[in-house]
């Protein structure tokens, strides 16, 4: 069973960590073949995945703007959110389930569900796949953050603990929420 609950860094060691994990993540995928990528919707519900895990409100509102985009169903959409995978087909329905497990575990999956997810896909299909949810969890992590931080959901005590990590949250909130308003705007033009 997932747990589902707003998510935010805890430690200096653990902005540190998501930090390099998305960076080697990057370099990692940058040498691969075009190949190995993923299809733009079935990265989109990867981030959706790990979004409704994460609870992140910024990151569920830009992620469902460009899954539509993308061509993701509004149901598939709400399923995702909502942690039920039950009607994906299997070639998305692993990926999705490792990417869930992935943000639940805060990237701490067995080797044995690695093993088999990169059976499944391959080792580069692997490696995309994992590049999109460390970049959502990341960015998941860094709003929610700032938003616990802003809106009172810390004690004192902690929000001084974590005020350092507050500060380097917040330009990746920044340009979250200021994706997910222009996003909003252009759709509000779009409708009119």
């Amino acid at each position: 069973m997932i747990n589902k609950q707003m998510r935010y860094i805890e430690s200096h060691y653990e902005l540190i960590k998501l930090s390099l994990n998305v960076g080697y993540s990057v370099v990692g995928t940058v040498r691969l073949g075009r190949s190995s990528r993923i299809s733009r919707a079935f990265s989109e519900k990867i981030m959706l995945a790990v979004t409704g895990v994460n609870e992140c409100s910024y990151c569920s509102y830009l992620h469902s703007q460009t899954a539509l985009e993308g061509g993701v169903s509004t149901a598939e959409i709400q399923n995702l959110l909502a942690g039920e995978l039950g009607n994906f087909a299997e070639e998305e329905s692993i990926g999705l389930m490792y990417a869930q497990h992935w943000a639940d575990t805060k990237g701490n999956v067995s080797d044995t569900v690695e093993k088999r997810v990169v059976d499944y896909y391959g080792k580069e299909r692997t490696k995309y796949i994992e590049l999109f949810i460390k970049l959502v969890n990341f960015g998941n992590m860094c709003s929610n953050t700032v938003y616990a931080f802003e809106h009172k959901m810390m004690t004192k005590k902690l929000k001084a603990r974590l005020f350092l990590i507050y500060l380097a949250s917040k330009p990746a909130a920044i340009y979250i929420n200021r994706r997910a308003t222009r996003m909003e705007h252009s759709s509000a033009r779009i409708t009119r």
